[in-house]
């Protein structure tokens, strides 16, 4: 492989790789490869002291954390342009006899740490060359990334916002009520350590899980009294709309399952499909009991919130029925406590 072929591989890897921590190991990879080192690495999370290992790859041990101004990487990158070190000047990884280490920026300043080393190779000017090109491969590569993802958060959430303002109009009395129950949902969720993209896709589905209701008529919604067999069908069908509501979104993780099911119960009682236990969708369990906790909870204008000791035993009443008995037990441990 050539050098126009690497730095030409490693843009298409940053233009069409959607997930930002596969793009960058595979960069590291190609660039072992190329120039014959032995570990790449990359360290983009930052604390009060310094940056954390984000990627690596390859045979050698490299540190996790990175102090700015201590040890050698730390110091290198105050020089604010790529460079070899040697064993001496790396003692904070072993085994090493040449590294090569590169800052990384955005606008803002510098925003992580590059690197490249090898056990028994010499690296050149050349070598460092085609490293400093690397360098402002990722660094583009970066900054795409951090473009997508503002752009996608900022229109995803201005169009949810917008879907759950016209649920709120369609009934007042439940203006912050999808807000609220989508922040005991998450809560719920990183208390069970749920992965990242589950939780993201939990928070969606409960703003979203009401947008159903702009599908079936005002009356139905407003009635006062007990509704009749073809009333409760029709009402009962906005968990199905808002999925197909949702479905047209093309949220990058499953939200519609969520919106569809958070109406089933534990026990196999509840619609669209009559699912339970494990055949409910873990997210939509916990929107479940989300749900019901902000509904009993919540401010009304036309009824009284149950207290929080109320809430919780009718939670407790309907554990193992309405209500999934080990995420229930969760949840009742973060409200006591």
């Amino acid at each position: 492989m050539n050098k126009e072929k690497l730095l030409n591989d490693i843009s298409k890897i940053g233009l069409q790789e959607e997930d930002e921590k596969i793009a960058l190991f595979k960069i590291i990879e190609a660039s072992v490869s190329f120039l014959n080192g032995d570990s790449g690495f990359i360290y983009l999370s930052k604390d009060k002291e310094g940056f954390i290992k984000t990627v690596s790859y390859g045979t050698l041990e490299i540190p996790n954390k990175i102090e700015i101004g201590k040890g050698g990487i730390g110091c290198a990158i105050s020089e604010e342009k790529p460079l070899i070190l040697s064993r001496n000047e790396l003692p904070e990884i072993e085994k090493i006899s040449q590294a090569m280490i590169a800052p990384l920026y955005d606008k803002m300043g510098l925003v992580g740490i590059f690197g490249l080393a090898s056990s028994n190779a010499v690296f050149s000017k050349d070598d460092l060359s085609v490293f400093s090109q690397i360098q402002a491969e990722i660094n583009l590569c970066l900054e795409i990334f951090r473009l997508s993802k503002s752009i996608y958060e900022g229109v995803l959430l201005s169009t949810i916002q917008t879907l759950v303002s016209v649920v709120e109009a369609i009934d007042p009395n439940l203006r912050g009520h999808s807000w609220n129950m989508a922040r005991y949902a998450v809560a719920l969720a990183s208390k069970m350590n749920l992965p990242k993209i589950q939780i993201e896709a939990i928070k969606y589905a409960g703003l979203l899980h009401g947008i159903g209701r702009i599908g079936i008529p005002d009356r139905i919604w407003r009635k006062e009294g007990p509704l009749t067999d073809d009333e409760l069908k029709a009402m009962r069908a906005h968990a199905i709309i808002g999925e197909k509501i949702v479905e047209k979104a093309e949220f990058p993780f499953d939200v519609a399952s969520i919106v569809r099911s958070h109406h089933e119960n534990y026990d196999g009682t509840g619609y669209p499909d009559g699912l339970k236990k494990d055949e409910i969708p873990i997210g939509a369990r916990i929107i479940a009991l989300a749900n019901a906790w902000e509904a009993m909870t919540g401010e009304r204008p036309y009824r009284q919130s149950k207290t929080t000791e109320e809430a919780i035993a009718e939670i407790k009443s309907k554990k193992g029925t309405q209500f999934d008995p080990e995420i229930t037990d969760i949840f009742l441990s973060m409200i006591e406590r």
